[in-house]
């Protein structure tokens, strides 16, 4: 199982060799779009190639990997459209188009992509909000994609910058939590109260996620969460969570340490699951 999850990753980190914006990915998404377009106009009835195939460069935004969807448009009780959607009337569903009959409507109105905890509001010190820290540095961002300067001992999952364009959103969370376990093992032992990313560090880290994302095709002409996902490849986050640069965190040390790590544990442990199932909620 492992081998083949390792197999999965490679395969899929290899794709992110598409994303820079420079000349040498710039002939793999040209050489990549025409292979996707091919099988999208070979597989798809022809009356549906104008909403199906993309007018952006490939990677700009999600990309989906077929598993028979694109053969079912052409069965005849199928209908595709991307028309507007106006209001529900008795028969179905009222578009600026017309009309659609429906006997049963299933809502996929997705989620809020341009809000992290959306859902609930958290306090750090001084009375400050996640959301007023935010705005005081112009929208969400967090040093490894997960702690905030002002928010002692608080981590988060698949916070700004987390997501990926090309793997596993679960690797993203698995290396935040390995990360977050690695800053917080002091306090787990009872040596250390508090952990608190340094300003300046954070500063530092979200100013240079913003310079490398200027230079990814996420940021090319296309309207897409992909322009908040992580700039560099999952090796790189992996990397970053595995060894942490520790000069760039403030600790509080306790004045007499405490043996109390096995509830400690047993409380982070409940605490980062939570913050998972909101994340998952998200």
């Amino acid at each position: 199982m492992r081998l083949h999850r390792l197999q999965l990753f490679l395969l899929a980190e290899k794709d992110f060799r598409l994303f820079p914006m420079t000349k040498a990915a710039a002939r793999l998404r040209k050489r990549r779009s025409s292979q996707v377009e091919h099988y999208m106009r070979a597989t798809a009835p022809d009356k549906y190639h104008n909403i199906l195939v993309p007018d952006y460069e490939i990677g700009c935004k999600r990309r989906i990997f077929d598993c028979g969807y694109l053969a079912s448009l052409n069965e005849e009780n199928f209908i595709l459209t991307d028309t507007n959607i106006e209001r529900i009337i008795p028969e179905g569903i009222k578009t600026d188009h017309g009309a659609i009959p429906a006997d049963i409507i299933i809502l996929a109105t997705g989620f809020k992509t341009n809000q992290f905890l959306s859902y609930m509001e958290v306090i750090g010190r001084g009375g400050k909000s996640v959301t007023q820290h935010w705005d005081q540095y112009g929208g969400p961002g967090a040093y490894n994609t997960s702690v905030m300067s002002g928010f002692p001992n608080f981590f988060m999952l698949m916070g700004p910058n987390s997501a990926t364009g090309h793997t596993s959103a679960l690797m993203a969370v698995e290396n935040s939590v390995n990360y977050a376990l690695r800053i917080l093992k002091p306090v787990l032992q009872g040596r250390v109260l508090a952990v608190e990313i340094k300003e300046e560090a954070e500063q530092t880290y979200v100013h240079e996620v913003q310079k490398a994302l200027a230079k990814r095709v996420w940021d090319a002409g296309c309207a897409s969460w992909n322009s908040m996902a992580y700039p560099w490849s999952q090796a790189h986050f992996w990397w970053r969570s595995l060894y942490p640069t520790l000069s760039d965190w403030n600790l509080k040390t306790a004045k007499s340490p405490k043996h109390n790590g096995f509830w400690v544990q047993i409380f982070l442990l409940l605490l980062l699951g939570c913050a998972l199932l909101g994340a998952l909620e998200y």
